[in-house]
């Protein structure tokens, strides 16, 4: 697999897409590298879920998702055993069933973030120009050859954004239903019993024994930040207005009637935290973690009190420290996504056209491996790939204050999972 190719899947593996619209590429095209590998054209609908039609382009891209699954995960980079069973089934028939799955769960979770008035934000859109801009990068700029990669890979640049604009709409339905704003969240004694049992969960007696032991903290912050995008500090002049804007936040918090509410508004308004997008909610975080008069400071609050001024090399912080057992609403919301998508996709229709049946897995991805490597020939081996600074491949670590955002766009996240999202790369 040559450069471009490793740059591009590590790029959708970060963005993991949903999506379920046909490319551009037309029906007889010589360029539909679908067709030429299944004899079905890449604008054929193969099946309609909910009454949507999903086409070879999209079904074939899970197909290959499934399948280079199993070529790496299950086998070691040994390669796929067709003749072997998964879970019961054939390998024709797992690849099969988990590309529906996926094809599924990404069209129910389309339709519900529409249904919910879910829509991309001006970051959610400066995102997609920056990933644009980082797979281009892979052909040194060359859209011709950008383009062309695209096409020997079976999918066109339309659907492969529409992808991530899903993936984004995936966060903004979560925190429309399980968010902290969304309302459904528990709360007083119902979210303590719920962190009592997660933390019993995870080896703990109480949630008290579990904070006693991790030292683990809950807040939110407004960063009024005193350094450039480099890192150096501002001038002098410019620090002493940041300073003053800074005590002009934190006395409108000390004559406010419900400082709570007015925080997280200032927050959004006003904050210049880097990790904001990332991380709405604010920061779990244990010792050692964050700059030491961060946590310093953290520690000396009560649940639901705003620190004064607390100024750090990053610059000036005013903090709410929040209630230790909402430390676990993130896995209580997960949880009830989970659930939640499941119904969705228990309940969705799944109706297959003949042209679904003319697509043997074995013989696409075979073929699709040739037609790759045929057009690259001419390539010498590729040196590894480091992953792109903006862009994760596998898991998302939430930045603390004082550092960058990680801008990865995972998607699907482990609901079974009982762990707080904890932060792990603000030491100092």
């Amino acid at each position: 697999m040559n450069l471009w190719k490793k740059l591009c899947c590590l790029a959708l593996s970060a963005c993991l897409c949903f999506g379920l619209v046909a490319g551009c590429t037309t029906s007889g095209d010589e360029n539909d590298t679908i067709q030429r590998a299944t004899g079905v054209s890449a604008d054929t609908v193969v099946m309609k879920v909910n009454g949507a039609d999903i086409t070879a382009e999209v079904y074939c891209y899970w197909l290959s998702n499934s399948i280079d699954y199993l070529n790496g995960e299950a086998y070691n980079y040994e390669g796929v055993v067709w003749t072997d069973e998964q879970d019961g089934m054939t390998t024709k028939e797992y690849v099969q069933q988990e590309a529906v799955d996926t094809v599924k769960l990404y069209q129910v979770i389309e339709e519900n973030a529409l249904a919910n008035g879910c829509e991309l934000t001006e970051e959610d859109q400066a995102y997609l120009e920056e990933l644009r801009a980082y797979l281009l990068e892979g052909t040194d700029g060359d859209e011709e050859a950008y383009k062309r990669e695209l096409q020997l890979m079976g999918i066109s640049e339309e659907t492969l954004f529409h992808f991530t604009e899903v993936a984004q709409l995936y966060d903004h339905l979560f925190n429309k239903l399980y968010g902290d704003d969304s309302g459904n969240a528990p709360t007083g004694e119902a979210l303590q019993e719920y962190a009592d049992e997660q933390a019993k969960y995870l080896g703990y007696e109480n949630l008290e024994d579990f904070i006693n032991q991790t030292g683990y903290m809950y807040a939110k912050h407004i960063l009024i930040s005193t350094v450039d995008d480099n890192q150096e500090k501002l001038p002098e002049e410019e620090i002493a207005q940041k300073r003053q804007q800074a005590e002009d936040l934190l006395a409108q918090l000390q004559e406010s009637e419900d400082p709570v509410k007015l925080f997280d508004e200032l927050m959004n308004e006003y904050s210049e935290d880097p990790g904001l997008e990332t991380n709405p909610s604010g920061y779990v975080f244990g010792e050692g973690q964050m700059y030491e008069v961060f946590e310093n400071a953290t520690k000396a609050l009560g649940d639901n009190e705003i620190s004064d001024i607390v100024e750090s090399d990053a610059g000036y912080h005013i903090i709410l420290r929040r209630p230790n057992a909402e430390i676990f609403l993130t896995t209580w919301g997960e949880e009830q996504f989970a659930q939640q998508i499941q119904t969705w996709m228990t309940e969705a229709t799944v109706e297959y056209t003949s042209a679904f049946d003319r697509i043997d897995p074995q013989s696409y991805y075979e073929t699709m491996q040739e037609i790759y490597e045929e057009a690259h020939a001419d390539e010498s081996a590729s040196p590894e790939v480091s992953p792109s600074p903006s862009v994760s491949a596998e898991e998302s670590v939430s930045p603390s204050p004082e550092a960058s955002p990680n801008e990865s766009q995972e998607l699907i996240t482990d609901a079974g999972s009982s762990s707080p999202e904890v932060t792990s790369d603000g030491t100092e």
